[in-house]
């Protein structure tokens, strides 16, 4: 899924089904558009495909200084699972996964 603004791609985000989870890969909003909510809206759309498509779960890994996209992933309502330690180069740095469960949510 995609985001324009006037034709231009501003945002996008990667996902992938397996079983019952599913996993949000990328989610990416072009630095000049960010905090125009246009990265939330990303999110909502990723997590309503994955309810379309019956996952139980949604996880995700983010960088450990990326507080933006960490304050994102828990207003919607991910916690915290496990940190993989040095988990992306350049720089080196660990990841936070993360993990929504959306069974609660189907009820």
């Amino acid at each position: 899924m995609a985001a324009e603004r006037a034709g231009k791609l501003v945002g996008f985000f990667a996902m992938w089904f397996t079983a019952d989870e599913a996993e949000l890969g990328d989610l990416v909003v072009h630095p000049v558009y960010r905090r125009e909510g246009i990265g939330g809206k990303l999110l909502a759309f990723a997590l309503q495909e994955a309810r379309r498509r019956a996952a139980k779960a949604v996880f995700l890994e983010v960088r450990e200084s990326n507080h933006a996209a960490k304050a994102l992933y828990e207003a919607a309502g991910f916690s915290v699972l496990a940190i993989r330690k040095g988990y992306y180069s350049m720089p080196n740095e660990d990841a936070i996964v993360m993990r929504l469960e959306l069974v609660e949510e189907a009820r």
